[in-house]
């Protein structure tokens, strides 16, 4: 069973419901969605859910604000936003200000289970920063303590097949990534179908620069998308994938982490 987008109809409903509240006569004007054409339909998973690599993990994770973080963060974003456009270098975790320790996610847990499968059927992606440098251990031997070189974190067999089995039992397909980083030897890229990023303009403090909501529209805020493209993808996927497969930008938002 689909469920249906019916957007264009609300949006002229409101359009003609504010023309009415200008117009000379003022008179209310009836909606009734149920006699409104049915325009498209999307897939019923639609509406999904992610979880972060590095809560399957463990490792250092986003921690609640504070004053104390804002004020800290916010100082830190405006003297990197005063030395010019920055990259993103591809290491998570490492600022105490906004990360702290996290166990792994007990995705065995019953009622956790049952919770999400209340929001099935749906896509879960197990992704996020953290899999960029992911050393998956592909052994039921003891993981090492430390990642190997190239890496910043370990995924477990055993922790891989309790994602699967989460995905099935919520009746979730899954959505995953895999590491980028040093650590990935260049007799190992695969052939893609796609190449994805995300595009955040780096509004929110937790993005490392500082956009006043003022200069958020501005030639240089608006090039980002540009210089990003480029670094993604003519200095990672054509560098990285000789197949060059088409991109796709899945999460753009201006306010980033925050």
């Amino acid at each position: 069973m689909s469920r249906t987008v019916q957007f264009t109809s609300v949006g002229a409903a409101a359009m003609i419901i504010l023309a009415a509240a200008h117009g000379p006569s003022r008179r209310a004007t009836g909606v009734a969605p149920r006699d409104m054409p049915r325009l498209a339909t999307i897939d019923d998973r639609y509406e999904s859910y992610n979880i972060e690599m590095a809560e399957v993990t463990g490792g250092n994770f986003w921690k609640p604000y504070t004053s104390q973080s804002i004020a800290s963060l916010t100082a830190k974003a405006k003297q990197a936003s005063a030395s010019g456009p920055t990259t993103f270098s591809g290491h998570v975790g490492q600022d105490t200000t906004m990360f702290q320790e996290r166990p792994p996610l007990d995705l065995t847990n019953p009622r956790l289970r049952k919770l999400a499968a209340a929001l099935g059927p749906a896509y879960v992606r197990v992704s996020g920063s953290w899999a960029n440098s992911i050393y998956f251990h592909d052994a039921d031997t003891p993981a090492p303590e430390k990642a190997p070189n190239g890496f910043d974190g370990v995924l477990t067999r055993a922790q891989w097949r309790a994602v699967l089995d989460f995905a099935r039992e919520a009746d979730a397909r899954l959505m995953t990534s895999f590491a980028i980083s040093q650590g990935v030897s260049a007799t190992l890229r695969p052939e893609v179908d796609v190449f994805s990023y995300h595009h955040y303009p780096t509004a929110s403090i937790r993005c490392g620069m500082y956009s006043p909501p003022d200069t958020a529209l501005s030639e240089e805020f608006l090039g980002r998308t540009d210089r990003e493209y480029t670094f993604y993808v003519t200095g990672i996927r054509d560098h990285a994938l000789p197949n060059r497969p088409p991109v796709w930008i899945i999460g753009a938002r201006s306010c980033g982490a925050g």
